[in-house]
């Protein structure tokens, strides 16, 4: 029977795992920042400007951008490795 508790732990460690750790990091670090988007909206809405909503938008455009170009170098790693285990 599938462990959840124990697969989560080990996304921690260096042993491999259910799931992938890298995944994880990202999942947790995106819904931080989208708790902090909108306790920061829902705490300002009666103050904010346009200034201000550009500002969260291009915050959230430039996490994106960063997340996404981590997603290709991590794919770009991935084949560099099959093919060296090809080669092998």
């Amino acid at each position: 029977m599938f462990n959840f508790c124990k697969e989560f732990l080990l996304t921690f460690s260096n042993k491999p795992s259910f799931f992938a750790s890298k995944k994880l990091e990202r999942f947790v670090v995106f819904i931080v920042f989208l708790v902090i988007t909108i306790v920061y909206m829902a705490y300002h809405i009666k103050t904010l400007s346009a200034t201000d909503f550009v500002i969260v938008s291009g915050t959230w455009l430039t996490y994106a951008g960063f997340n996404s170009v981590m997603t290709q170098k991590d794919k770009q790693i991935e084949n560099k490795k099959e093919k060296d285990e090809q080669i092998i």
